[in-house]
């Protein structure tokens, strides 16, 4: 898609390279960035125990 944009507005091949390859790195970064959030909210969940069920008068 980015691709056939940049070519159809005219840019040179390097200019075509360059914007994919700019997003590809983007939106590796992104998924790196989306594993580490969800790495970090499981360490901190993780270390949260679940009440006994007594405590929640169920027992």
């Amino acid at each position: 898609m980015i691709g056939a944009a940049s070519v159809w507005q005219g840019h040179n091949s390097t200019h075509t390279v360059v914007a994919i390859l700019v997003f590809a790195g983007v939106l590796q970064l992104g998924y790196l960035c989306g594993a580490m959030l969800v790495r970090a909210r499981a360490t901190v969940y993780r270390g949260k125990a679940t009440p006994p069920l007594d405590s929640r008068g169920f027992g």
